[in-house]
């Protein structure tokens, strides 16, 4: 997020990452739309890209870029996140009264199974805000509230309060078709420059550790530039369906260095139903990946599956009778080997249904069913 006026929240959140993460790993949260530079080596031919509702025939690949930004950019909007904070550190301390602060971010319009539009953006981009303003690419705003979000994945949905009947809708492409080398678009408001758009190439793929002991995530690298300001914005193929949120970038001096990621939009899409419903939601806040000497520190009586090492108070899971360093083998007859792989079996529920545990504790398997509820909070890390 960027500030507009002062330091505000953008500055604060560029502030807190650079100051916590080692490595030079910033939550230049972004994404792009500068016009693609064009070079005098030709261009591939590309023909008959298809995209859901129709084919799209291009001459080259730089008209294929057009012709995607033409179907993906009205569904693109500025996420104005307004909070009450301070300008600097000094003001705090200094007693002075907290001023509404406004935060810039970037996100897209989706189309949701229950008929309703809503807008996907990252959670730090609207995490604090106590005022959520979307604007539109011609420049109306309208009112915006957070249905869900997750800490951990940095997704979340913000429900548009009385949305007109003519906005467009983003087609949600399928990440997991992805291939090393293909170009990819970053769209979003880099910086506060409205609907920019930049071009690159999908650089990898897979999980990546952020800092030398910092998290793993699964995310798109790109080397489209992605700037502070665009966080939430969508990464988009030759189609001009959205394959992933723009999310992050690695750079020692706070700028663009071309080591950009994004969330597979896979990730996002099993993700719909509990961030606009809360549930499914058991209350395992977090688990670790088993292993021989923490099996043997801790007496597990196994090194496979993961470990719980936090339960939410009154969870569906802890009503349950799960317990913390439980050890989680399989969950619904399917292997756990990691959170990812828990969240994904659990998330494929829906609220009140039941979700099979195994477990081990100490010498003992035991068969645990636990009920999926709602969370009663707006965001959640477990």
């Amino acid at each position: 997020m960027e500030a507009r006026r002062g330091p505000g929240i953008g500055c604060l959140l560029a502030i807190a990452v650079l100051a916590g993460i080692a490595g030079g790993l910033i939550g230049g949260y972004v994404a792009g739309r500068s016009a693609a530079t064009r070079t005098s080596a030709p261009a591939s031919p590309i023909v008959n890209r298809t995209a859901p509702g129709g084919a799209l025939t291009v001459r080259n690949e730089d008209d294929a870029v057009v012709q995607a930004v033409k179907k993906a950019d009205p569904c693109v909007v500025k996420v104005i996140a307004r909070e009450q904070g301070y300008t600097s550190p000094f003001a705090y301390f200094m007693g002075a009264e907290p001023e509404i602060m406004e935060g810039i971010g970037s996100g897209f319009i989706f189309q949701y199974e229950d008929g309703k539009q809503y807008v996907l953006t990252n959670t730090h981009v609207v995490a604090d805000a106590t005022q959520i303003l979307i604007k539109l690419l011609d420049g109306r705003e309208l009112k915006g509230e957070l249905a869900g979000a997750h800490q951990e994945r940095d997704i979340a949905v913000v429900r548009l309060v009385n949305p007109p009947a003519d906005l467009p809708s983003a087609t949600l492409g399928d990440s997991s078709k992805l291939q090393l080398g293909e170009r990819v678009i970053a769209i979003g408001h880099p910086f506060d420059f409205e609907h920019t758009v930049t071009v690159g190439y999908v650089s990898a793929m897979g999980n990546r550790q952020f800092g030398k002991n910092g998290p793993w995530r699964s995310v798109i690298q790109t080397d489209a530039a992605i700037n502070q300001g665009n966080s939430g914005g969508p990464l988009v193929n030759l189609a001009g369906d959205v394959i992933g949120i723009n999310s992050l970038i690695f750079s020692p001096s706070g700028g663009n260095i071309g080591l950009g990621f994004a969330i597979p939009v896979n990730e996002a899409r099993e993700m719909l139903y509990f961030l606009v419903n809360g549930g499914p939601w058991v209350g395992i806040l977090s688990v670790v990946p088993n292993s021989q000497g923490f099996a043997a520190f801790y007496r597990l009586g196994t090194s496979e599956g993961v470990v719980i090492t936090d339960l939410s108070p009154n969870s569906p899971a802890l009503q349950a009778g799960l317990r913390q360093f439980d050890v989680i083998l399989q969950v619904d007859g399917k292997v756990v080997k990691n959170d990812d792989d828990l969240r994904s079996v659990i998330f494929t529920h829906r609220i009140g249904e039941s979700i099979a545990f195994k477990i081990q504790r100490g010498d003992k398997v035991l068969d645990v069913s636990v009920k999926a509820g709602r969370v009663s909070g707006m965001i959640v890390g477990g």
